[in-house]
């Protein structure tokens, strides 16, 4: 019991700074093209509003919050019915034949 506590709470470590890793390297992206195509006042200025936003804050936490969660590579039944069911349900009301 231990040792299934202690590999869930390592697998959360490891996904969180992947995903904090991640968060990271696409911050860095967003801040090189504000330079690239504005200056560095500009640059500052945006990073400075954005963390004093408070959707930010949220925003920070969840890399976080999803390494809690696993993603399942394959969809368990339930999932697969549903979705037949829901494709057949739009496949009934769609009145342009297939054609969007």
């Amino acid at each position: 019991m231990i040792a299934t506590i202690k590999d869930y709470l390592l697998t959360v470590l490891v996904r969180a700074i992947i995903g904090y890793v991640l968060f990271l390297f696409f911050l860095l992206v967003i801040f090189v093209g504000y330079i690239v195509i504005s200056d560095w006042a500009s640059a500052v200025n945006f990073i400075t509003g954005l963390t004093d936003n408070g959707f930010a804050k949220i925003v920070v936490w969840l890399p976080l919050v999803f390494s809690l969660f696993k993603a399942d590579a394959r969809a368990s039944n339930e999932t697969k019915k549903f979705y037949k069911q829901t494709e057949h349900f739009f496949e009934m009301y769609d009145t342009t034949g297939g054609k969007w």
